[in-house]
Formats: C-alpha cells, structure tokens, sequence
C-alpha cells in the first residue's frame, strides 16, 4: 500500500491524482516542492513501493541549486534570485554537484530551454531526480513536480520515458491551476 504524505497547500490536493498516477507509471515516488529562500521545501510527497528512506519528506529543505525540484524552479526566476543563492556559495555535497556560478547558470538555462531538470547524483550519490516546472496561468514558476529513485532504476535507459511523464505531470496540474 502508497503512503500519501502532504500538507494543506491547495497545490497538493489539485495535484494528488496527477502524483498517484506518476508513482503508478514510473514505479518512483513522487514530490510537490517550492522555492523558500536558496532552498526547496517538498509540500507533498506520494511514495512509490520501494522508496528511497530518509531521502524526502514533506517540509524537508533542500538547496535549490542541486536538486531537480530547485532548478526546475529555478530556471524561471530573476537573475537577483539565483544570484542571491551563488552569493551564499555553492557547496559540493557529491562529486557531481555543480559549485561554479557560471555552470549552474548554464545548467539552468539548458533546463528552462529544454522544459525538465535532471540531477544525477548532484545532492546524494546514487540518486537521480527528474523535475519540470508547474507553471500558474500567468506563466509563474512557484512549484515542481519530481520523480527520484536509484541510478540503478533512473539511468539513461529509462531517463527518456520519465521525462515525458514527470513533463506530462507538470502540464497536467499546469492546467488545473
């Protein structure tokens, strides 16, 4: 049986049906997060059958600068916002995390270009996360929608099919916005 974390934001009752049926298509567990300050915090999470435990958690922060979820986010934000987060340092938590200003900037206008964010082991080795951005009818960016799991079960074989349907997620609760 999924368990179903999330907390009183309307954005997690619009987007519960949309999270299950992620979870139930990509076998990953599933997270609404939004930027706070130079973090994420994760507002709604559904898990999959075999979570990644101590991973995620609803109200748990993360910086936004190497996880899938913040830079979804992040690529849509002013310039004065993501300069506010490079200003603070951009710590290596894995080999693979992005600490150069100007690789984060590129990084993030790949991501805005190409609608989806993929962090490979940039916060916790042996974890890839997919996120893409949900956008308000205005256009705003204030949340994402991810799937995370093992690089054993996220890897480039299965990374093209879940980027489609953390995409299709994202426009799916767009849309009900």
């Amino acid at each position: 049986m999924r368990k179903i974390i999330h907390s009183r934001f309307p954005i997690c009752q619009i987007a519960l049906p949309f999270l299950q049926e992620l979870v139930s298509l990509s076998g990953e567990s599933a997270h609404i997060a939004t930027l706070h300050g130079t973090d994420v915090i994760y507002l709604h999470k559904v898990e999959c059958d075999h979570p990644i435990r101590l991973l995620s958690y609803v109200g748990k922060k993360n910086p936004a600068f190497c996880t899938s979820t913040g830079q979804a986010i992040l690529a849509y934000q002013p310039r004065e916002t993501i300069d506010r987060i490079t200003a603070r340092g951009l710590p290596a938590f894995t080999p693979r995390t992005i600490t150069s200003p100007s690789a984060l900037l590129e990084k993030l206008a790949q991501v805005k270009q190409q609608g989806y964010a993929i962090s490979r082991e940039e916060l916790h080795e042996g974890v890839t996360s997919i996120s893409a951005p949900i956008r308000h009818r205005n256009g705003e960016v204030r949340y994402s929608v991810s799937i995370a799991g093992p690089i054993q079960r996220i890897n480039d074989r299965s990374i093209p099919h879940l980027v489609q349907l953390v995409m299709q997620t994202a426009h799916a609760i767009s849309a009900k916005l």
